[in-house]
């Protein structure tokens, strides 16, 4: 399924360290495309992964965009008319994030749609009239684009789940975003690692509910629950039989954020083996209460991963960071435990570039990484 491939490459390219970009009528190809900035690469989303949005449309915006560049949503809506371009279409572009190039407020866009779409309509209708009329004379005047008066914007989590339907992935940001110590906190595991587990271990994850689909047994009747559960290290597979189904119905939402517990089930089909967690509670994810006093205006995050945590290895990078004290949060992975969930130090750092050079040649196989926190309006 296209939808898959879509979140596995996504899901590789983020494992890769590679930056994922939202899609951007301006900036997108068909395809998925590599773009510089600076001494980094990312990953631009392609137009064609988005559901609704057809490679003859794809190549009529690109050509469009060619000598003059997207600026308004009528200007857009009627340029690539004569491509195809429908409300279909264009309500994907727009909740994918497509045309936050032209105007950031998605619900703005969506407010205006089926109007961008009705002018579109009649500039394509003056125009074939003014072709057929036998002395060209009724050309259209040259359009004028009205403002669009501005509404509140969408919530954070609104968009995201705007994103996960059109494009199978959250791009722009991730609803757990901000919740990275509770998460460590609430976890025995991370999801990626449950497929390392054997049978019957008890595993609690912390995490949102990507995908959900409810079920009817063919034993009883009743209904259950397949879902798959995602936090930052990637996805986990459970199942809520028909007894938790009912208990835990009301949290059993696409899109929740859930604290979820149960014991690890491996199925046999046919030569694989599936993986998956028999639910035995649910909650919702709640901030835990005791979290190190962090400021919340800390500018990003300084991430260390080791391959191994020996004594002397820890020693020499405390020494390391306490000769270079700043507001950077740091946050430690540790490869040899199968957990590798994210360590957060009671401590902040300035990660100039001579530290990372000098925890690269102190440490043996070590990695470093600064991710600057972004703004989001």
């Amino acid at each position: 399924e296209k939808e898959d491939k879509v979140t596995s490459f996504i899901d590789e390219c983020r494992r890769m360290k590679l930056r994922v970009l939202p899609p951007d009528i301006n900036a997108s190809s068909g395809g998925f495309t590599i773009e510089t900035h600076g001494k980094s690469e990312a990953i631009r989303f392609g137009l064609v992964a988005i559901k609704g949005v057809g490679e003859s449309l794809v190549e009529g915006i690109i050509q469009e965009r060619a000598s003059i560049p997207f600026t308004h949503l009528y200007e857009f809506a009627d340029r690539t008319k004569p491509y195809g371009m429908n409300r279909t279409a264009l309500e994907a572009l727009i909740k994918a994030g497509a045309l936050d190039s032209i105007e950031r407020n998605r619900k703005n866009l969506l407010e205006y749609l089926d109007g961008a779409l009705a002018f579109a309509d009649s500039q394509h209708r003056a125009r074939t009239a003014g072709q057929d009329s036998l002395f060209g004379d009724s050309e259209p005047a040259s359009a004028s684009y009205p403002n669009l008066p501005p509404v509140d914007p969408f919530t954070r989590g609104e968009i995201l789940s705007m994103e996960k339907e059109v494009m199978g992935i959250y791009v722009s940001d991730h609803p757990l975003r901000g919740l990275e110590r509770t998460i460590q906190q609430l976890s025995s595991h991370s999801c990626a690692s449950v497929a390392e587990l054997e049978d019957g271990n008890h595993v609690k994850l912390a995490g949102v509910i990507a995908k959900l689909t409810p079920r009817i047994s063919k034993k009883d009747g009743r209904k259950y629950a397949m879902m798959t559960i995602e936090d930052f290290s990637g996805q986990a597979s459970a199942v809520a039989y028909s007894t938790k189904y009912e208990l835990f119905k009301d949290v059993l939402k696409k899109d929740s954020l859930v604290v979820l517990s149960g014991f690890v089930g491996i199925r046999e089909n046919g030569s694989e083996k599936q993986i998956e967690i028999r639910v035995d509670n649910i909650t919702p994810l709640e901030p835990a209460l005791d979290l190190p006093d962090i400021d919340s205006a800390s500018p990003g995050t300084f991430s260390i991963t080791l391959q191994r945590a020996t004594e002397a290895q820890m020693r020499q990078l405390k020494l390391l960071i306490d000769q270079h004290p700043g507001s950077y949060e740091i946050v430690l992975h540790v490869q040899n435990d199968n957990q590798a969930l994210p360590i957060y130090l009671n401590q902040m750092v300035n990660p100039t570039d001579a530290l990372q050079a000098e925890i690269r040649r102190s440490l043996a196989r070590v990695t470093v990484q600064v991710e600057h926190r972004q703004q989001y309006a």
